[in-house]
């Protein structure tokens, strides 16, 4: 075998898998009114059967503030859990592990303008320009909850795991970054407190899906703006 580490099998979490092959979230477009499709569930069900060892979806919104292109599917809604079922049974019957990326858009509400997005802050985004609405602590534990209730009906639905969507700027780099995040409350001021956010919706899910239930983090290590995220608070972070 040309490849031997590569097709090789490798124990993440409890799960063990087939080989080193991973599918990352990749944008596919696939979905529709923000449910999957049968074109989008056939499409990792042709990666699964092709030998991966697991697949991680393209960003799911975990709440209605999350407001995003059609195409991508709102876990948040309890009427698409059938849906996910089936996307879950077509993947993981192939010996694949499934794992939904879980993720908030936050300020970057760069997909309907009339809206107003909401933030660790009111500070504009820097690609967008757009100004969101400062979160309260009780608004911000409901998106909190919002993440923990995101993953339990992945699991629910079939899926092995989850996937936090940290990076490109979005929600959760909002509040961890210094640069965005101005709080004085629990969830803001020293890098303690920054990310208490990510924190409490990690321990809330372990909690709720338990210790095989695969939990990731998708996070920047250069955010690459003035008091932001540097390799060096990446590192510590």
């Amino acid at each position: 075998m040309n490849y031997p580490i590569l097709f090789s099998p490798i124990k993440i979490g409890n799960h063990n898998l087939r080989n080193r092959v991973v599918h990352t979230a990749t944008v596919s477009g696939f979905g529709a009114n923000t449910k999957p499709t049968q074109r989008l569930i056939d499409y990792h069900k042709a990666r699964a059967a092709g030998g991966a060892a697991m697949i991680v979806t393209e960003l799911m919104p975990v709440h209605h503030t999350s407001l995003a292109n059609p195409f991508l599917v709102s876990v948040f809604d309890e009427n698409n859990l059938d849906l996910l079922k089936t996307w879950s049974e077509a993947v993981e019957s192939k010996g694949c592990r499934l794992v939904g990326q879980l993720g908030h858009v936050g300020r970057q509400q760069l997909w309907s303008p009339l809206a107003t997005p909401v933030s660790a802050s009111a500070r504009h985004d820097p690609l967008s320009w757009t100004v969101p609405h400062k979160m309260t602590t009780a608004e911000t534990e409901e998106i909190v909850e919002s993440f923990i209730n995101s993953a339990e009906r992945l699991q629910r639905a079939g899926f092995s795991g989850a996937e936090l969507h940290g990076a490109h700027g979005y929600l959760l780099t909002q509040f961890m970054s210094p640069f965005s995040n101005d709080r004085n409350d629990k969830y803001g001021g020293n890098r303690e407190n920054r990310l208490n956010f990510v924190y409490e919706i990690i321990s809330g899910i372990r909690e709720t899906c338990g210790s095989n239930f695969l939990l990731g983090l998708k996070m920047p290590c250069d955010e690459g703006v003035p008091e932001g995220i540097t390799p060096e608070e990446a590192e510590e972070i």
